[in-house]
């Protein structure tokens, strides 16, 4: 018996926010599909890798993934087409310290970090940790029996520290395709 395989075949693309210090209640990166988009983006994976260089005393910071309904200000993103054909839906923004609304109060996803600085020398659980954060994703949804994370029309995400302290910073990377609706 033979069996088709199909596969969706999608504008992909890739946001990266650089060495975002964290803070209490800080969106570290806002992702927003407008509600006047005509597409559907669905995040496929999410990175939190530890860029924290030089020795600071860290915490151990809890991070969330949560829906909203959309930000302003905050120090602009653009993501970067994964095919150079790809165009981005001028509706699909994104921002990192950004004031976000209509925070949902369920968390999608909850991650415990630290923030402690990681370098070349003794293996030590930072060193051990961004090494695990730099090669898999903290969020991931490629499960044919899972859908991904589906942003519609007006509706967004915050990937949130939910710690008080400024000690540590990370790069944020959000793998998203870009559906019609």
């Amino acid at each position: 018996m033979v069996q088709a395989v199909l596969i969706d075949d999608h504008p992909s693309f890739t946001l990266s926010a650089p060495a975002v210090v964290i803070g209490n209640n800080k969106s570290l990166v806002a992702l927003m599909n407008g509600a006047s988009s005509t597409k559907v983006v669905r995040v496929r994976e999410i990175y939190l890798v530890n860029s924290q260089t030089v020795a600071v005393t860290g915490v151990v910071a809890t991070v969330s993934l949560r829906r909203i309904t959309g930000f302003t200000a905050g120090t602009a993103l653009t993501p970067v087409a994964n095919d150079t054909n790809d165009t981005l839906n001028v509706n699909v923004t994104a921002a990192h310290g950004a004031t976000v609304s209509g925070e949902f109060t369920a968390f999608l996803q909850r991650w415990y970090l630290s923030t402690d600085e990681w370098g070349v020398g003794a293996a030590d659980a930072e060193s051990a940790a961004a090494t695990m954060q730099a090669h898999f994703p903290v969020f991931r949804r490629s499960d044919a029996e899972m859908r991904p994370l589906t942003m519609r029309p007006g509706q967004g995400l915050t990937i949130k520290c939910e710690t008080n302290s400024t000690a540590g910073s990370f790069d944020i990377i959000v793998a998203f395709t870009q559906e019609d609706s």
